[in-house]
């Protein structure tokens, strides 16, 4: 392959190919937003129903979510603790949710 097929290659992959990424990941993330309200009912609802997979499933996408916020976690810690004694499976749950606040740092506490 000439260095000139190479350097059209690059160029469209970058000014083409890239905005096409970028423009599937905002997506992704706008979709996540809408849902996240969604998704704390159904958490709430399967908490109140002990249902320790669906709380552990929707925990989960709750706190890989990147909308969700101080007041969410908060309630997440809750049912963890809550459950944790009688299902040990939630363990998982809390791991992720302290390693997301361990990825916090300064920012997110005002929500």
């Amino acid at each position: 392959m000439s260095t000139e097929a190479t350097f059209v290659l690059v160029f469209a992959f970058l000014f083409i190919g890239m905005p096409i990424v970028y423009y599937i990941l905002w997506r992704k993330k706008k979709k996540e937003g809408r849902d996240i309200a969604k998704h704390f009912r159904e958490f709430n609802q399967v908490a109140q129903r002990n249902d320790v997979q669906e709380v552990l499933r929707i925990g989960l996408m709750l706190v890989w979510n990147t909308h969700t916020g101080v007041k969410i976690m908060d309630r997440i810690d809750e049912v963890v603790e809550a459950g944790l004694v009688k299902n040990p499976s939630l363990q998982e749950l809390k791991n992720a949710a302290e390693k997301k606040r361990a990825n916090w740092g300064h920012f997110n506490r005002s929500q």
